[in-house]
């Protein structure tokens, strides 16, 4: 259930990336940055049904997938948090 929601709320994401392309103020830097976050999403979409198929659980009961997607999602923040700096 988790992963069609989680798959749901890329239209919404994908209409506020739209919009902060349009937006004067916005650096190239934010931009990029909280497009990073979609890749995030598109990666770990694919990978919680890898986990789910393959060891019959959800990614994170397993910990070196779940450690390296939420290393992934740290980084983001990280980068948009710099990003506004």
């Amino acid at each position: 259930l988790a992963s069609p929601l989680f798959a749901l709320s890329v239209a919404p994401y994908l209409l506020f990336l739209k919009n902060i392309w349009e937006v004067p103020s916005a650096t190239d830097e934010m931009r990029a940055s909280f497009a990073t976050l979609l890749l995030f999403v598109v990666v770990s979409i694919p990978a919680e049904a890898y986990t789910q198929e393959q060891y019959g659980t959800v990614l994170s009961n397993i910990d070196a997938l779940h450690f390296l997607i939420q290393a992934a999602i740290s980084l983001t923040n990280l980068r948009i948090m710099l990003a506004f700096r």
